[in-house]
């Protein structure tokens, strides 16, 4: 069964490997994801986040810049085994050839410095959805796990969208770039119900009912996101899952998948596992082995079409609606 995954912080820790010396291919690597275990797994398409920690950096946008320096190598260096999309059809086209597909994202809305010419020029670079921030208020949101009040531009005096952030949002729908409000918090997510004109994405997201955690989901919002067509990527990290683990088992991904189906609906669950962004232990183990969580939901009553629209074709759905 083929897989999307809308997001995972790959690039990111290939760079940290590289930053300690460490040698990090995207071919082969011990990371939760390489082309091999892709491969190996079925995978159709793989978001590749731009991640950035702004609290510790002094420019975000040159952050992401370096990031996107590894993923543009990797993308040329292994042309012959995966390629980065832009829109809908060229996982389709990506498919036919034989290829894995490339979505590249950013999780960090500051990267752009607040400036929407360089929102434009990511997505110039093919980045087809932002997270508008990561756990730092910032420029265009509030965060729903602020670690350090964040400083450098921000003068908003009111939890959710800045105006700067509805500024971003409308932007971001005129030129079919994906908003993600995986991070921010309840009073933002508000916002982008009562703003937008199209869907958008929690693109690692679970349910605060079963896990009551900041970074998740309320029932009132899984069932407004589904209304409006949204697709919620189920989060792998065991924190997100179950209170006081720190190890992710698959059943209670399982628990996770089925209670927001319960929420949302059919059309609006998919996958945002959160690979290499995520340190507990997993069950899983890594990408490869992605296929044992469609046995899982098998016997636990979901049907093979069921189980398909979980694992791509939900969030394909979402990519020929905007991309």
């Amino acid at each position: 069964m083929k897989i999307a995954d809308m997001h995972g912080d790959t690039i990111f820790l290939l760079r940290e490997k590289r930053r300690e010396g460490i040698p990090c291919e995207l071919l082969k690597n011990d990371l939760h994801v390489d082309l091999e275990k892709m491969k190996k797994a079925d995978y159709l398409v793989q978001n590749f986040a731009l991640f950035v920690e702004q609290g510790s950096c002094e420019n975000p946008y040159e952050e992401a810049m370096a990031e996107y320096k590894i993923f543009a190598e990797e993308m040329e260096k292994n042309k012959d085994y995966i390629s980065q999309v832009f829109c809908y059809e060229d996982i389709l086209k990506n498919q036919e050839n034989g290829k894995l597909s490339a979505l590249l994202t950013l999780e960090e809305g500051e990267i752009c410095l607040g400036e929407v010419k360089k929102l434009e020029e990511f997505y110039s670079y093919g980045a087809r959805m932002m997270a508008l921030t990561w756990n730092y208020d910032n420029s265009l949101c509030t965060a729903n796990a602020n670690k350090i009040p964040w400083k450098r531009n921000y003068s908003g005096n009111r939890a959710g969208l800045t105006e700067t952030g509805i500024e971003f949002v409308e932007r971001m729908e005129e030129l079919g770039m994906i908003p993600d409000v995986s991070h921010m918090s309840d009073e933002g997510i508000e916002d982008m119900l009562q703003i937008t004109k199209k869907p958008f994405a929690a693109s690692h997201s679970n349910a605060r009912s079963l896990c009551n955690h900041p970074r998740n989901l309320t029932d009132d919002f899984l069932k407004r996101m589904g209304e409006k067509g949204c697709v919620i990527g189920t989060n792998f990290c065991s924190g997100f899952l179950k209170e006081g683990t720190e190890y992710s088992k698959n059943e209670w991904i399982a628990d996770h998948i089925l209670y927001m189906v319960n929420m949302a609906g059919i059309e609006s669950v998919g996958f945002g596992t959160d690979f290499d962004g995520i340190s507990c232990g997993l069950e899983i183990e890594n990408c490869s082995n992605m296929q044992t969580l469609a046995e899982i939901l098998k016997i636990r009553g979901m049907s093979e079409s069921q189980i398909e629209k979980i694992f791509y074709k939900n969030v394909l759905r979402l990519y020929k609606e905007l991309l």
